[in-house]
């Protein structure tokens, strides 16, 4: 009976020690979410809610494993106002996860661009939507002809690791100038909005086909 239990006893502990392992042998992920709630009050403060429209494309479903985060962000402005609105690149900033500022530069479908160069106010007509890419300047590198050659993710995986929260936040604050509408009180001047970026770090049960959660 004694050796039977020690038998078991060994075998119990193999099981664990190969569970153990191979749950260590996973790659540690995180998913990227828009704090929707903290832009909807943005919007909503500023008498935004019903003619702007923010979007960033995050799916609760994207997986992101710590040595290949997000190196942009892609935006998608609606402007659901009688007149046009204007995107103010130069006046927008990225605020990373250690609180430290950076010039916003959108990213251009040629992938060239000229860092020390101004950067226009992107404008949308009434009932139109602009798309595009943005991303800190300090993130890019060009080559000698001006193309992109590398963006640097928006947080490394040294950042990630040495955490220890399991939410991580950046905040695009985006500048918005709505020109002269009958529809917006105080309208034709800018607007600072605040959209936080939520990297969130994922236990390693999110590999489970089933969640274990509440």
């Amino acid at each position: 009976m004694a050796s039977d239990i020690i038998i078991v006893a060994v075998y119990l502990l193999i099981i664990a020690y190969v569970i153990y392992q191979a749950i260590n042998s996973l790659e540690d992920r995180t998913t990227v979410l828009l704090d929707q709630a903290g832009l909807t009050a943005e919007l909503e403060r500023t008498g935004l809610s019903d003619v702007l429209k923010i979007d960033f494309g995050f799916k609760s479903s994207d997986r992101f494993t710590y040595d290949k985060q997000i190196n942009s962000l892609t935006i998608t402005v609606t402007n659901g106002a009688d007149t046009s609105m204007q995107v103010d690149w130069e006046e927008s900033t990225l605020i990373d996860v250690g609180g430290q500022s950076h010039r916003v530069v959108r990213v251009t479908p040629d992938r060239r661009m000229s860092l020390w160069v101004y950067q226009a106010p992107s404008t949308i007509g009434p009932g139109a939507a602009m798309k595009t890419q943005v991303t800190s300047e300090d993130s890019v590198t060009l080559s000698g002809d001006g193309a992109i050659a590398d963006i640097k993710p928006l947080i490394d995986a040294k950042t990630l690791s040495k955490s220890k929260t399991d939410i991580l936040t950046m905040a695009l604050w985006l500048r918005v100038r709505v020109l002269s509408s009958s529809e917006i009180a105080g309208s034709d001047r800018p607007y600072l909005l605040c959209c936080k970026i939520q990297v969130i770090k994922l236990p390693w049960t999110d590999y489970l086909p089933i969640s274990l959660g509440s």
